[in-house]
């Protein structure tokens, strides 16, 4: 669902429905992720996401799914001093934000035991996660009855915003406002999934007696995968330059190419640990380049080139391509 064209359809779609008959958009949302989801050939939810991340505010109330919908209900603490919802969905740039503060959560997607699914981070299991005929995951109708035990928790909490007719923000009025912020807590639902996670079995790795540099590595999967040099431009926007120095096996790439091609590849986060080791290179924690370069292998698992540079661009992250200085 490529920017762009999303919201060309998403504008073009309102403007017919509402036309002269003085309806809202808000009355039509219903309508138009109807329209929006056969017209994509995605998921009502998916597509109901997807015009929220993209500033449509209307569709927030379609973004759950039935099955949970008493989960989301309200739920105040012993004191009374928050309201929240549970296992809400999450577009990639919040949880991107929260993987960037929260060590369990990180811990948790680095397993690479995860993949985003319809705004949930679901546990890489052919039970709860299949793959459409587009290629995406989407979550199976087990999966969407039984969030609770194969996805992440996010908690949207109600926090006060500023101070009411001179009051604290922390006492609750009728007329308060509120904003949402987005949470992931130790609660037992995420350590039980983190629990399960660490005992994820990782794909069969490819021996190293093979892949003495990146670039061999790369090299070697390129061919499993019959790359050419077009499919490499395509879908790591990288140069011929680049592609020949793969063929080389001997060029030292720094982590941007590296992380181009990966993506390309459609590599899991072990696997690109895997060919940084190779190199002298690792992920520093802590350095929001290298982070949101780590997120895109477990939150845009098997996204191509221009929606992983979509996000970047959005969390003012260093592009991938040639057309950034390597």
């Amino acid at each position: 669902m490529p920017r762009h064209a999303f919201r060309k359809k998403v504008d073009e779609t309102y403007k017919l429905l509402c036309g002269s008959n003085g309806l809202t958009k808000l009355s039509v949302t219903s309508n138009v992720i109807d329209v929006i989801s056969d017209f994509f050939a995605v998921s009502k939810q998916s597509a109901a996401i997807r015009m929220l991340e993209l500033g449509y505010q209307e569709a927030e109330e379609y973004c759950g799914t039935e099955a949970t919908s008493n989960e989301r209900t309200p739920r105040s603490n012993k004191k009374g001093s928050t309201a929240k919802y549970h296992l809400r969905p999450i577009t990639r740039i919040q949880a991107f934000e929260l993987y960037f503060s929260n060590d369990l959560l990180k811990a948790a997607l680095d397993t690479g035991a995860f993949h985003f699914s319809d705004g949930y981070f679901v546990l890489n299991d052919s039970k709860y996660l299949l793959t459409n005929v587009s290629g995406e995951k989407i979550l199976t109708e087990y999966a969407k009855k039984h969030l609770t035990e194969c996805a992440l928790d996010f908690s949207v909490r109600l926090v006060p915003d500023g101070l009411m007719h001179g009051l604290p923000s922390i006492m609750y009025r009728s007329d308060s406002i509120f904003r949402e912020e987005s949470t992931f807590e130790a609660n037992t639902q995420n350590t039980e999934l983190f629990n399960k996670s660490k005992d994820f079995e990782k794909k069969l790795k490819r021996s190293q007696a093979t892949a003495i540099t990146p670039a061999m590595w790369m090299k070697q999967r390129m061919e499993d995968e019959h790359w050419y040099e077009t499919t490499f431009e395509e879908k790591t926007k990288l140069d011929k330059m680049n592609f020949s120095r793969v063929q080389g096996g001997t060029h030292k790439f720094t982590m941007r190419p590296l992380v181009a091609m990966g993506v390309g590849l459609c590599l899991d986060v072990s696997e690109m640990e895997e060919v940084l080791s190779l190199g002298g290179m690792t992920f520093i924690k802590g350095d929001r380049e290298h982070e949101a370069y780590k997120y895109l292998f477990t939150a845009f698992y098997g996204k191509d080139i221009d929606e992983c540079n979509e996000f970047l661009r959005e969390v003012d992250v260093p592009l991938l391509g040639t057309q950034q200085r390597l």
